[in-house]
């Protein structure tokens, strides 16, 4: 099949406004919307010593104090943001102060700080910015208002103020109510709104009609089901998607999946977008609904590597898929290209055929680690069958600790932890290493497991409190906080305050907090990569006048990047190192998915991997639009290697995952690759300053 709408065009001219609102003060990464310049106050021996003092997560009172007052506004605005990134309450007198500062790219940037330290203390402060002359900084208020949340009084107070200063609006604040307001759960006030922009003429709703669809598809508003069926044929790609999407969502909550899906089945009859045909064959999934055997064979096989892997994972979703569909899955076992046959077996196996189970068999016996992590996703979902268990609990005591975590992932995903309890329970005391573990604590949390399992989890805990395994540790927390009224539980959580390690601290604070607990993280200093000197934070700031670009190679061509190390210098840096190291020389894109984000980085090749220690979030109020370069996590401030690039755009991500750069060449390339697939190398280039 071909299609009409190339790859690189996807988001162009008005559809690029959508989720690419630029509100805020950083601009343009490194370009105009930057207030500082080698005269002003900014020197790199001050941007060093903020980006220590925030890699530190310690907010030095004296020094942020003389940051927040100094005379030039590029070094309030680096003081703030610092502020939001440590998460620290005893900042938010100074973020207060801040949001009251003459500059509104100050103000805008304070009004982002309070969103990122998500403390509700901020929240009056952030009200009175809901009237700031600035529109920028009215709707970063927004923002970080629905990111904080209703709070105990429920979503209908919030949304009642936001619709009463914002809903008359129109420009960069109302798009920035309507495309957050998915943020908010419940009944509320917005609703209606959301739906009248919705529902505007293309040519006359704008960015704020197309940021007004985005929340409703996200949230999948069941009263939206007429609007979504109607915007199915609209003349923009990115608003049928989101419609497709939309109808998906809301079939979980209680639409007819019998008029939504037959409405999503007629567009993909005759739909040509990739985008819109990902979105689609991904609703009908959730949906349930079987389209007809023709279209979802001309999927399977479309030249676009995207619809094609959606296709094929939607199929194993149809139990009354026709024996066409069947025999064309069976098929493509034998693909070439990377990640089709595992995909292919999956969906035979969720369809209970017996050629999934075959080619799992087979695969489980096969010499390559990565087919044998292959087979144990096909043969969770065949759980009646005895050879298929017992490859599966082969698989789980096997020699390789990447192809342990994807059968524990496997039996996790399926739903067959408690079968398998005996199995995680022995990987978890006795696993060869804390990544595996870490599989195992997560896959016991999914068993449910209470009492005897989390005692062999303590003394996991206490194993693992000796070792820099911070992954395994942070899973093993978020066991022990599914029970809160086992006194064992509790003193463990209790123990974690003391930990040498922040991220650790956090999380036992949040959990006693979420309790009813309440503790405050102790102080104490923790960087990052253990201890670095001050010359790497010199390093970072002497990038930040230069053009830092990367070229990654890959089989399809070059894939050509532009960093950012005035927004995240030094998540770059750590990039920089890396690639200066060959650190990712032949590793694989070991997650793919589609419409959503290609990612790699990752040694063990598994999702599981990094470099051996942790780098901070460094998160920025970029936003993430097609093409889009992050750091991914297991949690805040655990990024290392991975990374990710993003096929849409993904504005709930925004805020969340530190956006370090943008494919600027080479897009089409991105989204031609394949789970599986390898990069050959990654070269940097950095112009002087």
């Amino acid at each position: 099949m071909t299609h009409r709408f190339s790859p690189v065009e996807l988001f162009a001219g008005t559809a690029l406004v959508l989720l690419l609102v630029t509100t805020g003060g950083c601009g343009e990464p490194g370009g105009g919307g930057d207030h500082t310049d080698r005269s002003s106050g900014m020197t790199t021996a001050l941007l060093a010593e903020i980006s220590q003092l925030e890699d530190r997560r310690t907010p030095v009172a004296d020094r942020f104090d003389h940051f927040s007052a100094h005379p030039d506004p590029a070094v309030r605005t680096r003081a703030a943001l610092a502020l939001g990134r440590i998460g620290d309450p005893r900042s938010a007198p100074l973020i207060q102060r801040l949001l009251e500062d003459g500059d509104p790219v100050v103000r805008g940037e304070a009004a982002f700080a309070a969103g990122l330290a998500a403390d509700p203390a901020l929240g009056p402060a952030l009200r009175l910015r809901l009237t700031d002359e600035d529109a920028q900084v009215r709707g970063l208020a927004v923002q970080a208002l629905l990111r904080l949340g209703p709070g105990d009084e429920g979503p209908g107070p919030l949304a009642a103020l936001l619709l009463e200063g914002i809903g008359s609006h129109t420009g960069d604040d109302l798009v920035m109510l309507l495309g957050n307001a998915w943020r908010l759960e419940g009944e509320h006030g917005l609703t209606g709104l959301l739906q009248e922009w919705a529902a505007k003429p293309a040519e006359s709703g704008g960015a704020e009609r197309l940021s007004a669809i985005y929340s409703l598809a996200r949230s999948g508003e069941p009263a939206a089901a007429p609007l979504f069926i109607r915007l199915l044929s609209d003349g923009d790609p990115v608003v049928r998607a989101m419609a497709a999407r939309g109808l998906g969502v809301a079939g979980a909550r209680g639409i007819d999946p019998a008029v939504a899906g037959a409405a999503v089945a007629g567009l993909l009859s005759a739909e040509e977008h990739w985008l819109v045909m990902v979105e689609g064959w991904g609703a009908l999934a959730r949906l349930g609904f079987t389209p007809k055997s023709d279209v979802l064979c001309r999927a399977m096989v479309d030249q676009h590597p995207q619809v094609q892997t959606a296709a094929i994972r939607a199929a194993g979703r149809f139990p009354d898929a026709g024996e066409d569909v069947r025999t064309w899955l069976a098929t493509l076992l034998g693909a070439d290209e990377p990640g089709v046959a595992p995909d292919a077996a999956e969906a035979l196996a969720r369809l209970g055929d017996p050629r999934g189970l075959s080619w799992g068999l087979d695969a489980s016996r096969s010499p390559e680690p990565v087919r044998r992590g292959d087979a144990a996703a096909v043969l969770a979902h065949l759980s009646t069958d005895d050879g298929a268990r017992a490859a599966l609990r082969s698989l789980l005591g096997d020699e390789s600790g990447s192809v342990v975590r994807g059968a524990l992932t496997a039996v996790a995903g399926a739903g067959r932890s408690v079968e398998f309890q005996e199995d995680i329970t022995r990987i978890l005391i006795e696993g060869r290493d804390p990544l595996t573990r870490a599989a195992a604590a997560e896959a016991l949390g999914a068993a449910g497991d209470p009492v005897s399992s989390l005692l062999l989890l303590l003394a996991a805990d206490q194993r693992e409190s000796k070792q820099k395994a911070t992954d395994c540790r942070l899973s093993v927390l978020g066991l022990l906080a599914r029970h809160p009224d086992n006194q064992d539980a509790v003193q463990a959580v209790q123990r974690g305050l003391q930990s040498r390690e922040r991220l650790i601290r956090q999380r036992a604070a949040e959990i006693l907090a979420g309790w009813g607990r309440r503790s405050e993280v102790p102080d104490g200093v923790c960087e990052a990569r253990g201890k670095p000197q001050l010359d790497r934070y010199l390093r970072a700031a002497e990038l930040y006048h230069r053009r830092v670009r990367a070229i990654i190679d890959t089989a399809h061509g070059p894939i050509h990047l532009e960093l950012f190390p005035k927004e995240a210098p030094l998540t770059v840096l750590n990039f920089l190192d890396l690639t200066e190291d060959g650190y990712f020389d032949n590793i694989r894109f070991h997650r793919v998915v589609p419409g959503f984000v290609v990612q790699g980085g990752d040694p063990e090749g598994d999702g599981w991997g990094g470099p051996g220690y942790a780098i901070r979030c460094e998160n920025n109020d970029l936003h993430y639009g097609r093409g889009m370069v992050g750091m991914a996590l297991s949690g805040k401030d655990t990024g290392g290697s991975q990374f990710f690039i993003t096929l849409a755009p993904q504005p709930h991500l925004d805020g969340r995952y530190t956006i370090f750069g943008r494919v600027v060449e080479g897009m089409d390339l991105v989204d031609r690759i394949r789970r599986g697939e390898r990069i050959s190398t990654v070269r940097m280039m950095v112009d002087p300053a």
